[in-house]
């Protein structure tokens, strides 16, 4: 009992050494944190969600020391210089106002806005199916299908012409965030120049259908287009593998023919004449095996 009275003793002697000894170490870490400097920067911060095409003022904005090392490029110091410039792309509560994030100075809410340089803008009609059944919503990325049906004895063909597109407006809605489908008549698609006159041609040539994809999935499909032969062209069956099922050995046992056996054959009769005696013999046809 004495020994582990010992034990006991030493454990909380020990135990309170340790505590004492942590307690000054996270006092003095504590006052090494306050003690040191860390450099600061003002930065123009939303106060609030700032969705698209919302004018800036000194009731949305606001300016907030963040540490010098982690002030992200094209930060604005000043509430001042961002007052009646225009959001260019939705911010959430606290994201620093990047100048890439705004309109130019001098830009008005609209369309224009949200082109960027070297892009354009181009406005084709649809239907409620060639629209996706209303699901070509702003921000979505479609392909555009043309079908051309040549006034020539030459068969119709339908083509991909175009992939990965940008939706900038659904009519005249510039966006939508309830991802609910919307009956629109016109859609605004993001193109280059070059894109822009293909687009063009396949709208006076036949009929554009736009084919909703993934904003995830970036790939572009290389396609030959399809012609009415091709889409009508049957493909070989596939043949699938049929799992075979073991098979049973049968022991068959042989047995030894059954001899054939002759018809047996009547006694011949022969009548013989002896004076005036009749008589009658028979006479047996041995078989050719009895003869052998």
């Amino acid at each position: 009992m004495t020994r582990i009275r010992v034990v006991v003793v030493l454990a909380v002697i020990f135990g309170l050494l340790a505590s004492v000894a942590i307690y000054r170490y996270l006092a003095q870490y504590d006052r090494v944190i306050k003690e040191k400097q860390i450099a600061t920067q003002p930065v123009v911060v939303a106060s609030m969600e700032l969705p698209f095409g919302t004018v800036l003022t000194n009731d949305n904005i606001e300016a907030a020391n963040w540490p010098v090392e982690i002030v992200p490029a094209g930060a604005i110091a000043s509430t001042g210089d961002l007052t009646g410039r225009v959001v260019r792309t939705p911010l959430s509560a606290g994201e620093p106002v990047l100048d890439a994030k705004l309109a130019p100075v001098g830009m008005d809410r609209g369309l224009p806005m949200r082109v960027p340089p070297g892009m354009r803008a181009m406005t084709v009609p649809v239907n409620v199916v060639s629209g996706v059944s209303g699901f070509v919503l702003p921000d979505t990325k479609v392909d555009v299908v043309v079908t051309i049906r040549p006034e020539t004895k030459k068969e119709s063909v339908a083509k991909l012409i175009l992939q990965n597109l940008s939706v900038l407006a659904a009519d005249q809605k510039l966006e939508d965030r309830d991802g609910k489908p919307m009956s629109v008549q016109s859609v605004t698609l993001l193109v280059t120049p070059t894109e822009a006159e293909k687009l063009a041609l396949a709208a006076n040539l036949g009929d554009i259908q736009l084919v909703l994809r993934s904003p995830a999935d970036a790939d572009s499909a290389g396609t030959n287009g399809t012609t009415i032969a091709q889409m009508l062209a049957t493909s070989e069956p596939v043949q699938r593998a049929v799992p075979q099922r073991p098979v049973r050995r049968v022991r068959t046992v042989r047995t030894p023919p059954k001899p054939v056996e002759e018809p047996k054959r009547e006694p011949t009769k022969v009548e013989v004449i002896r004076g005036t005696k009749r008589t009658e013999e028979k006479f047996e046809e041995k078989s050719e095996e009895k003869k052998k």
